[in-house]
């Protein structure tokens, strides 16, 4: 008996998918090419045809009835994770959704940030390289929810609270009496926290070799896409990741530091509880870094050689003798 494989090409023929019985005859609809099957099958295919009357042909269409053309994903085959981007997808084709993604504040915003990564990078970053720069792996993740609202000006701050009757009064700085933006927030407010914690960036990292980028608004919104070269225009990632850090941890302390002064009601920490808090935050980060070297974590694990680039010239042993070791613990230096 002839297999499957000695069929020849022309003998296949079309699934028959449905019998219609009208007018005493029958008729056909051809959805695809079948593949090769056996002779018993193709015999039986022949002998259905001359039955119905119809006249039998090798060749297939390429007619498809619209009611049996399916689109979209298989159940059979759909995961939640799939589900979640078609349908992220088909909602970003709407009208209305690109009228709320089209704000004033957010394309002004990315056009800040394009213009200061560019200023560093040598090269303007597209807007998805933005959108994506913000879940950057070096960001942490709340801060990564910071970024975005930052981006979208959709904190409750400074304009929001004028069209408020009542509490236009929270629009000004309670320090400065001017418009509370994010921007006078993290980088010009007077009250103390601000510049303090840009200081201490700063002092950390003059024992890089690289120069300190000053922080502007739109660095700071750019900071998962900057990318710190040398005078010969090699790429630094060691640097780049400890820029990322610093730039995204500093500016996150001042934002909870404003609110704990202005929704707590607390006091202005002093500049020792401050300079605390930022190496806590700072040295929380190192020993994420360190428990992330662990093969445990597969995929995302963290070589030894990004940890040393990263924190190598601002970590040691906590008797400040040394260099930390990659398989302990250590302080900030300084």
């Amino acid at each position: 008996m002839m297999n499957q494989s000695s069929l020849k090409k022309e003998q296949r023929v079309p699934i028959i998918s449905s019998l219609l019985l009208a007018n005493s005859s029958m008729r056909m609809i051809y959805l695809s090419e079948a593949p090769p099957a056996p002779l018993d099958r193709f015999q039986d295919h022949k002998l259905v045809a001359r039955t119905a009357g119809i006249k039998f042909s090798s060749k297939t269409t390429s007619n498809v009835n619209p009611q049996f053309k399916l689109t979209g994903l298989r159940l059979s085959k759909i995961t939640q994770s799939l589900a979640e981007k078609a349908i992220k997808r088909e909602k970003a084709k709407s009208t209305s959704y690109q009228r709320k993604i089209n704000r004033r504040a957010t394309t002004q915003n990315l056009g800040r940030a394009q213009a200061c990564a560019a200023e560093v990078n040598g090269k303007t970053p597209s807007e998805p390289l933005l959108w994506r720069s913000v879940r950057h792996r070096d960001i942490s993740r709340r801060i990564q929810f910071f970024l975005w609202m930052t981006f979208h000006d959709a904190y409750k701050v400074g304009t929001y609270w004028e069209q408020i009757p009542g509490y236009e009064h929270r629009s000004n700085c309670q320090y400065c009496h001017v418009p509370e933006t994010m921007q006078h927030i993290l980088l010009e407010c007077s009250c103390p926290g601000q510049q303090t914690i840009w200081n201490l960036a700063e002092g950390l990292w003059s024992h890089q070799k690289s120069q300190w980028v000053e922080p502007s608004f739109g660095t700071i919104l750019a900071c998962g896409a900057i990318n710190l070269q040398d005078q010969n225009g090699k790429a630094l990632p060691g640097e780049s990741r400890l820029f990322r850090i610093l730039i995204s941890e500093s500016a996150h302390l001042i934002w909870k530091l404003r609110n704990e002064r202005v929704i707590n009601g607390t006091d202005p920490p002093n500049l020792e509880r401050i300079t605390k808090r930022w190496r806590t935050a700072i040295e929380g980060r190192y020993k994420i870094d360190l428990s992330l070297t662990s093969k445990r974590f597969g995929k995302r694990q963290l070589s030894k050689q990004t940890l040393g680039g990263t924190w190598n010239n601002i970590i040691q042993d906590r008797d400040k003798s040394s260099p930390a070791p990659w398989g302990g613990t250590g302080v900030l230096v300084g």
